[in-house]
């Protein structure tokens, strides 16, 4: 009985802790929301010409070799080299897009966890139902994560590869068309599976997540 008093002395401690965090959280989601931006602007102004992408690798090259070894930056000019032909600097950035996403989901699944906490009391309630739930939002949100770096970065990665094993330049077009129907698949299962476990009245996130899904669809067409 000991015991579980103090295990719930604790999540009540930690509850109230939440309380005092909050407005430190949602400046944290408000970071990712504003960080989130430039990724898609840098696309857009790709890909309607409007920025020299590839000037801007080679000047940051200049500005490595100012203290890096010269086969490191003939390493990278390679790399971006291989990574235009497969995909174009676009791959990279919404890469980046992804990783940022990352935060997104993170932030978003905490901020849920917080939600549940604050509208079903701790001492009336099972914590079980909390935890699941908690639990389930981190792993899709990790899920999604993953299936952005994977299936939106996958040429960048390929053509990383592609530099050590000499692979076909077919197959790259191969994996394009291969990827993108099993990505929308994928991209769908997950959105079904993140509204069946946050419930539809909680999605913080959800036109980050279509919007960057249409926005890796448009970049690949």
């Amino acid at each position: 009985m000991a015991k579980r008093q103090i295990f719930f002395t604790l999540l009540t401690s930690i509850q109230r802790a939440w309380r005092i965090n909050l407005f430190a959280l949602s400046a944290q989601l408000a970071y990712y929301e504003f960080i989130s931006i430039f990724p898609l602007i840098i696309v857009c102004l790709s890909l309607l010409g409007f920025l020299p992408i590839d000037n801007i690798f080679l000047k940051g090259a200049d500005f490595l070799s100012t203290f890096m070894p010269p086969s490191v930056i003939d390493f990278i000019l390679n790399w971006t080299d291989g990574v235009r032909k497969t995909g174009g600097v676009t791959t990279l950035l919404l890469g980046a897009g992804a990783l940022i996403f990352s935060g997104w989901a993170t932030a978003g699944a905490f901020m849920h966890a917080f939600r549940i906490v604050e509208r079903e009391p701790i001492r009336k309630k099972f914590m079980t139902v909390i935890l699941v739930k908690t639990f389930f939002s981190l792993v899709v949100a990790s899920l999604i994560s993953l299936v952005f770096v994977i299936w939106v970065a996958g040429p960048a990665l390929l053509s990383l590869v592609s530099l050590f094993f000499r692979m076909e330049e077919i197959w790259n077009w191969v994996w394009l068309i291969i990827r993108l129907p099993i990505g929308i698949l994928i991209m769908t299962l997950c959105v079904a599976l993140l509204y069946k476990v946050l419930g539809y009245r909680n999605i913080i996130f959800k036109e980050k997540l279509y919007g960057a899904f249409l926005a890796a669809i448009f970049c690949y067409l």
